[in-house]
């Protein structure tokens, strides 16, 4: 993110400044929170060695080459998130194999898009809080949407429950404790570092990781085929009966793909325990009332089993709630919780186990019909981007209000 000359940021969560910076981190003292609740201040990110050596100069060189000055920044942050919203609405568009590169290049112009908006306000002038709120939001729906192309990549075709379950741990836990951190820290947490050198970080996972897995499926497919025996044992075989493991010869197996993503569950475990830890030493006992909605999220999450699209804007509206409370537009502990508790109703009135679930209805404008749970899923999802968009607009006005 940019930030501008008043202390506020814009767009990019990645973005640092318009010419590759040193490691935040190696130079300013270890970040100790404030004694009582102040007014925003923009703090950069920590960023990581790929990002200032590789990812910082290529977006640079693509921003003050290719993108006019009056392009907007924000709408850069809009066309990186159609980006990604493309690159999961491929994985319901057939095997072909091409598709999965078109899926990793989309994954990739999307992180370039991410610190590009940034670098573009810095150089207009456009730097906003509100452009910031907005590449905090769309953070946290990409991380939503990323789940449906590393589940559909790496072919991973467990119960839903179980689904849900790895989407939760493995992707939106640690992106919510990166927006608490910047309760705590007064700055966003872009990987699982809180003082130091962090070598992983949302920057190598939008450019790195998730285009690695598509390409890997779409020009050597058999790879996350690949079936991996296991030795019969009463853990194993309890995973079987629930459903967690499959069978292959009469005994329990994993494919690669699935071990890929078990190995990213117990490193996002592990990551989310290590910032959890660091967060309440630095003071965020004071901040705890924001985990709550986390994990009443969580329990929802589990005992509804919401579906993909639903954990989606669910997620999205309660990391947007948790962002304007920081950013000041209301300190009404309540907020996060209204996407749970629409989300939680839907799926009392209309479970997934119901008839009308069934039931297709043709979307308007388009020869495409989807179910009814789908159907207002999407419409959620509609609603989602114009909260995202009047919240914009709310936190420029309050910051305009309080000069």
């Amino acid at each position: 993110m940019a930030a501008d000359p008043l202390g506020a940021s814009s767009s990019s969560t990645s973005s640092k400044s318009c010419s590759p910076q040193p490691h935040p981190t190696s130079q300013s003292p270890s970040p100790s929170p404030s004694p009582s609740p102040s007014p925003y201040q923009y703090t950069p990110p920590a960023t990581s060695p790929f990002y200032n050596a590789f990812l910082s100069p290529l977006c640079t060189h693509i921003c003050e080459t290719f993108v006019p000055l009056w392009v907007h920044p924000d709408t850069i942050s809009w066309l990186g998130l159609l980006c990604a919203a493309l690159s999961a609405l491929l994985t319901c568009c057939g095997p072909e194999r091409w598709l999965y590169g078109l899926m990793g290049l989309l994954w990739m112009t999307y992180s370039v898009f991410d610190n590009m908006d940034g670098k573009q306000a810095r150089r207009s002038g456009k730097s906003s809080r509100g452009g910031e709120f907005l590449d905090h939001a769309v953070d946290s729906v990409v991380v939503a949407l990323s789940t449906f192309v590393w589940r559909h990549t790496l072919a991973f075709s467990q119960p839903q429950r179980w689904q849900s379950f790895l989407v939760l741990f493995a992707a939106q836990v640690p992106i919510f404790l990166g927006n608490w951190g910047h309760h705590v820290l007064g700055r966003i947490l872009l990987g699982p570092v809180v003082e130091g050198t962090d070598y992983y970080t949302v920057d190598e996972f939008n450019f790195l990781y998730m285009p690695g897995i598509c390409f890997v499926r779409g020009f050597l497919p058999f790879i996350w085929e690949l079936r991996l025996p296991l030795p019969p044992r009463p853990l194993l075989s309890w995973l079987v009966a629930h459903e967690m493991l499959p069978l292959s010869e009469g005994q329990p197996s994993l494919t690669m793909g699935y071990f890929f993503v078990i190995l990213m569950l117990l490193f996002c475990l592990v990551s989310a325990v290590r910032v959890l830890r660091a967060l309440l030493a630095l003071g965020g006992a004071r901040h705890v009332h924001l985990l709550l909605p986390l994990v009443g999220y969580g329990t929802m999450v589990l005992y509804c089993g919401f579906s993909p699209l639903r954990m989606v804007w669910v997620f999205a509206l309660m990391c947007c709630e948790v962002i304007a409370d920081r950013l000041g537009i209301h300190k009404n502990y309540m907020w996060p919780w209204w996407p749970i508790a629409v989300g939680g109703l839907l799926s009392f009135a209309v479970p997934q186990s119901s008839p009308l679930c069934s039931t297709q209805v043709a979307l308007p404008g388009v020869s495409v019909s989807v179910s009814v749970c789908d159907a207002i899923d999407l419409t959620m999802l509609g609603i989602m981007v114009a909260v995202m968009a009047l919240y914009r607009e709310l936190v420029n006005r309050h910051k305009k209000a309080k000069q």
